[in-house]
């Protein structure tokens, strides 16, 4: 498998509301276009604590992680992406925990804890991460994780149409893998789930689906080879506020607890 030259840019989508700064992105837009990875991931370093800032560190972790990709350094890469995988999971658990309850959640007080296309997007790195220094046994566990991640969404999310309950892309890397380790029927599985998830995308995005000249583990004996190629910008990510009148809502919350105590005494 040959990874083809990426240009590309932070593997995250940036909240409006907080993160680093528009002028921030572009310098480290430009250095990646430039194919300066040194200077973006020390650009990224810098901001640590400055406009990342103590409730965007899985956004810093997820930006220095691709961008240690795109420069070879594949293991600081990996390591990265470990500590933004924790943290997410961490973070997941808290929100679910915190949820009951809870009447109104503000976006600039609480800790950014991903997406969930995020959350699957790390182990696609860190599988190609462990791949590019040679650990097959390491790329196969990310690739089992990262199957497991995508069946939960599958199972919670199958019924909302335009959730984000699978990966085109990620699937198609497993069956890359699965057929690597000699595992045909995992491979196919993949493989089918892959081409359902572009047919998905051609319908509803109009954007056309790859062509598979091979099926996973057909190949010839001489082998088939492979390349990877990120490409452009991900899109950035767009806060909307919405004003709430809190001490009305209160009193109006208040007022139907005591209607519904009133209609219990009556009965």
């Amino acid at each position: 498998m040959a990874r083809g030259g990426a240009v590309v840019c932070l593997a995250c989508l940036l909240a409006a509301c907080g993160g680093p700064s528009g002028s921030m992105r572009k310098e480290v837009n430009a250095l990646i276009s430039a194919r300066d990875f040194t200077g973006a991931e020390a650009r990224i370093q810098q901001e640590k604590l400055g406009s990342y800032g103590k409730k965007n560190q899985v956004l810093y972790y997820l930006d220095l992680g691709a961008v240690q990709h795109d420069g070879g350094k594949y293991k600081e890469s990996d390591q990265s992406f470990a500590v933004a995988e924790t943290r997410m999971e961490e973070l997941y658990t808290k929100s679910v925990s915190k949820a009951a309850g809870t009447l109104l959640l503000n976006d600039n007080t609480t800790e950014y804890a991903g997406e969930r296309f995020e959350r699957a997007l790390v182990n696609v790195y860190r599988a190609l991460d462990y791949l590019f220094q040679g650990d097959r046994e390491g790329a196969l566990v990310e690739i089992r994780k990262l199957s497991r991640l995508l069946q939960e969404y599958a199972d919670v999310y199958g019924a909302t149409s335009a959730a984000y309950k699978d990966d085109a892309f990620a699937q198609y890397l497993a069956s890359l893998l699965y057929a690597d380790d000699g595992k045909g029927d995992d491979a196919r599985i993949s493989l089918n789930k892959s081409k359902k998830v572009y047919e998905f995308y051609a319908a509803s995005y109009g954007t056309p689906a790859p062509n598979f000249p091979l099926d996973a583990g057909d190949a010839q004996a001489g082998g088939e080879l492979v390349f990877i190629h990120l490409n452009g910008t991900a899109p950035r990510k767009i806060g909307k506020s919405f004003s709430v009148a809190w001490n009305e809502a209160v009193v109006a919350l208040k007022a139907s607890k005591d209607d519904e105590k009133e209609s219990a005494q009556a009965q």
